[in-house]
Formats: structure tokens, C-alpha cells, sequence
């Protein structure tokens, strides 16, 4: 038996899922598409699935539907969390910084030394929006920031 095909009870795999959902729901990682896509996997092996408390099987990425790559089907499954109504305008914020990243991305391109002379000020501004980011995220898990 190789490493890739492993037989394990059903059960065992309903109960990694829901614990390992409870560990990417709501965070801002690659850890929630990740889950998203193992659990797509398992739905296609005819794995039945429990719900958990809010009444979901995906994971939902704190940033958005573009990080946790659910589709609106999947994202309307279920209730919203709590965590997603704790701060209205952190999610704003969040979306805001979100979009002002990614056009700034689209303007770059992967390599910010393409713009020679401007380097500092989009550094700059690069860290700021991180640092916003971080903040937000940090007051909506009750950390406060940093």
C-alpha cells in the first residue's frame, strides 16, 4: 500500500474534518482554501460530511471569498459566523486594503524595482497597508493589534 492510498474509516475522516475546520474557519491563511479543497475532494469520494454548529462544512477565510476560494453556493451554506459581525468596519477596512493591495499588484507587477525612483515610497505604502491589515485582524480576534 502506498502512502497515497490509505484506507481509513469514514468516521475518522468526519471527525479530522470537522476539527480540522474548526482550526481554518475565519482565519486569513491559505489553511482555508486548503481545507476547501480537501473537503471538495472528499464530497467527490461520496464521503458524507457532518455540519458543524453554524451549520456549514467549508472553512471561511477572514479575508474574503477570493482567499477562501468558496463558491457563492458554498458560501451561502449555513449562517454567517459570529466572527464575521464583530467589527463591521475592520470588514470594510479589510476589503478596502484588500483591493488597494491588489491594484497596486496589478500596477507593479511581481517585481516593485520596475519602478526605479519609486521604490521607497511604494515600500512604504506596502508596509503600512500590511500593518493595517495585521491590526484589524489582531482587534477582530480580541488581540488588539500588532
Amino acid at each position: 500500500m502506498s502512502d497515497s492510498t490509505v484506507t481509513v474509516p469514514v468516521e475518522l475522516v468526519r471527525d479530522l474534518h470537522w476539527m480540522a475546520r474548526r482550526y481554518a474557519d475565519g482565519r486569513a491563511s491559505y489553511a482555508t482554501s486548503t481545507f476547501n479543497g480537501h473537503t471538495r475532494t472528499l464530497l467527490a469520494l461520496g464521503v458524507s460530511l457532518n455540519l458543524t454548529g453554524d451549520e456549514t462544512i467549508w472553512a471561511r477565510d477572514a479575508m474574503g471569498r477570493g482567499c477562501d476560494h468558496l463558491t457563492g453556493d458554498e458560501a451561502a451554506m449555513g449562517r454567517t459566523p459570529d466572527w464575521w459581525h464583530t467589527e463591521p468596519d475592520a470588514r470594510e477596512q479589510i476589503d478596502a486594503l484588500t483591493t488597494a493591495l491588489s491594484q497596486i499588484i496589478a500596477v507593479l507587477g511581481p517585481t516593485p524595482c520596475r519602478c526605479s525612483g519609486q521604490q521607497e515610497e511604494v515600500a512604504q505604502a506596502l508596509k503600512i497597508a500590511r500593518a493595517s491589515l495585521v491590526a484589524v485582524r489582531g482587534a477582530q480576534d480580541g488581540e488588539g493589534g500588532a
